[in-house]
């Protein structure tokens, strides 16, 4: 997300495929994530505050050097879509990546396409919990991504008080 000169410097002709997510569950999966990671490989503690800026701060940093510079991707080369529009119906956004990337399926790739996907349904999503001053936090911190990608605050987000 943050590599696109660096990208198209190396491969000029790189076909980007960005899958985006409300903000909201990014910070809440990154958080989640790293506080698990980081008590078995970090040689010093964090504590949650300071992985909650550091979180804030990398979102932030990638995703207006995505802004900045996705208008560098030739025509027809970048593919964006909802993770959310994504999640629906797998099979069609797949088969619609492909065509667009010029990549062929052939029969027994759409079998073993169908198989995986078939497996992917037994996937449950995480559920979250977020109290209202985080909630309120972050989405003024990261307003600019919830105008850009059309997101609001939400609806299947538990929010404390």
């Amino acid at each position: 997300t943050a590599r696109i000169r660096s990208l198209l410097k190396k491969y000029p002709n790189a076909k980007f495929i960005h899958i985006y997510r409300n903000p909201i569950f990014v910070y809440l999966s990154t958080f989640k994530f790293f506080s698990e990671l980081f008590p078995s490989v970090n040689l010093q503690n964090i504590d949650n505050e300071t992985l909650k800026k550091l979180i804030i701060y990398n979102y932030k940093e990638i995703y207006r050097d995505y802004y900045n510079y996705k208008s560098l991707i030739p025509k027809g080369n970048l593919i964006e879509l909802k993770f959310e529009d994504f999640r629906k119906n797998p099979s069609i956004y797949l088969k619609d990546i492909y065509k667009t990337i010029g990549i062929e399926l052939k029969k027994e790739d759409l079998n073993e396409l169908s198989i995986y996907l078939n497996n992917q349904k037994k996937h449950k999503m995480n559920t979250y919990t977020i109290d209202k001053k985080t909630l309120k936090k972050l989405y003024k911190e990261l307003e600019f991504s919830f105008k850009k990608m059309n997101y609001s605050i939400p609806s299947n987000l538990n929010i404390t008080n």
